[in-house]
């Protein structure tokens, strides 16, 4: 029964340790998981603060559609914004950040060059039968006399 037991703890003892080369101390462990970041409220200082750098207006306003926002759009709020010279796009979709965004307007086609009436005028007709020659508006041309008859 010596042996026996013997026996057991080598095997126990390979099986351990082969256990353990299986996965050396040093391997990498996932990552845990990171705890959400405190998400960002979009108030008017931000809306300011993006506007003074020179961030064009359809990027602040995809930031506000996309953002929780947390703005004071009360008669003194409004007129902070002005004062920083936020445009009254950006002002109107913080004062309804959840609005669709507006159509934008299909140009309209060129008016079509409406061509203006020319008046033409007719050469004169050569007099037949001694009659005067006359222009369109009839009133006789001269001729100059004909030498040859």
């Amino acid at each position: 029964m010596n042996n026996l037991a013997r026996w057991l703890f080598a095997v126990l003892l390979c099986t351990a340790s082969s256990v353990s080369m299986a996965q050396p101390r040093n391997a990498t462990r996932p990552a845990p998981p990171i705890a959400n970041p405190k998400k960002e409220i979009l108030t008017n200082a931000a809306i300011i603060e993006l506007s003074q750098p020179g961030l064009g207006e359809a990027v602040i306003m995809e930031k506000i559609r996309q953002s929780e926002c947390s703005f004071d759009t009360s008669i003194s709020g409004l007129k902070q914004l002005k004062a920083a010279k936020v445009s009254d796009t950006l002002i109107a979709l913080m004062m309804n950040p959840n609005a669709k965004p507006a159509p934008q307007p299909a140009l309209a086609p060129a008016p079509a060059a409406v061509a203006k009436p020319v008046a033409i005028s007719t050469p004169p007709v050569p007099a037949t039968n001694n009659s005067a020659v006359r222009d369109s508006a009839g009133k006789p041309i001269p001729m100059p006399a004909d030498k040859g008859a």
